[in-house]
């Protein structure tokens, strides 16, 4: 069989499969729907923030990530992002942040310190929840 032909059989088939994938598991993507679902979700990984902990959540737009700000542990901001199928949720101590700046669009871009979590992006339609979010990074990082 010529190359070119066979080349052509794998791009096809490669092309094939994703699509497959994408259309059979696309539609089973977590979201966090309301703020009782991040505190739990981060309760998982986090027992020691307890039930009473979170002051405050914020939900991001699209349901793909939450900011719990914490009563405990003392100086920390809990983070939940729907991510693949699961959920990953950390906690943020305050040396763990770069910088925190929201954007006209409308999205909290946070940097973290962490190579393995660099960068949060929240989107929020609501100007007043961004600036919010981003009063408790200021916070956290005084």
């Amino acid at each position: 069989m010529p190359l070119e032909i066979l080349a052509a059989m794998v791009v096809v088939g490669v092309g094939l499969s994703v699509l497959l994938v994408r259309w059979a598991f696309g539609a089973n993507r977590p979201r966090i729907r309301e703020a009782g679902e991040a505190v739990r979700r981060l309760r998982i990984d986090f027992p020691e923030a307890g039930a009473d902990a979170a002051d405050a959540v914020l939900v991001a737009d699209d349901g793909r990530n939450a900011l719990i700000r914490l009563a405990a542990p003392a100086g920390h901001l809990g983070y939940v992002q729907a991510f693949g199928s699961k959920y990953v949720s950390r906690l943020i101590a305050p040396g763990d942040i770069r910088n925190g700046k929201y954007h006209g669009d409308g999205v909290l871009r946070v940097h973290l310190k962490d190579i393995t979590l660099p960068r949060i992006d929240l989107r929020f339609s609501d100007g007043e929840r961004g600036r919010q979010a981003l009063h408790w990074i200021e916070e956290l990082t005084r």
